[in-house]
């Protein structure tokens, strides 16, 4: 892939907690997950990983467990989104069957809805903004992304642009001058070389 062109590619990861993911049917671990990043990452493709807070059966330690998955994998834009169970699906099925209330109307979707009696709308919302915090606020992210790219610190490639800048400019002012001096001399000999008429 990374012959090909790719530099970028979505994973859904949704959670980084093995019991989270056997509900959610990823029919994949924990473990198995973070070697795939991994091996993407060191074939110098960013990673885009999705991760879901507030799946039915979560509590706080699950969804520490989904933030500290992300801080410990190369993980280069994470998205966090809180659970909602679209109408069709089988949790919205399932949540339905226990006599869950469902949103209907799909702009109600917007409201943010604890499906968990251990967490609160208001704790899951913290947690949202909490975990992007910690994901992108960290020098470990910082070096995650300049290995990746192979970007060199931005300050000191702003001072190497306008040194190169005022180096560029400063050799045109030099060559516009060196231009104008066999314009001179050609205008000397252009004098001394005209005919002086009359002479003999």
């Amino acid at each position: 892939m990374a012959k090909a062109g790719f530099r970028w590619i979505g994973i859904g990861i949704e959670s980084g907690n093995d019991e989270i993911l056997k509900k959610i049917q990823k029919n994949q671990t924990v473990e198995k997950c973070s070697k795939v990043l991994r091996l993407i990452a060191d074939n110098r493709i960013a990673i885009y990983g999705n991760i879901i807070l507030g799946y039915p059966g979560e509590d706080k330690k699950t969804l520490q467990d989904s933030l500290r998955f992300i801080l410990n994998n190369p993980v280069h834009l994470p998205q966090f989104n809180i659970f909602a169970p679209y109408p069709g699906t089988p949790i919205a099925d399932e949540l339905a069957a226990k006599g869950v209330h469902i949103p209907k109307n799909i702009n109600q979707y917007s409201k943010v809805i604890s499906y968990n009696s251990s967490i609160s709308a208001t704790y899951l919302q913290f947690f949202l903004l909490y975990s992007y915090f910690r994901s992108l606020v960290r020098i470990r992210y910082f070096n995650l992304i300049r290995g990746t790219f192979r970007l060199r610190v931005v300050f000191f490639d702003v001072i190497k642009m306008a040194w190169a800048m005022l180096s560029l400019n400063r050799k045109k002012t030099r060559d516009r001058d060196i231009e104008k001096i066999p314009s001179v001399k050609s205008e000397k000999l252009k004098t001394e070389s005209k005919p002086i008429f009359g002479s003999r």
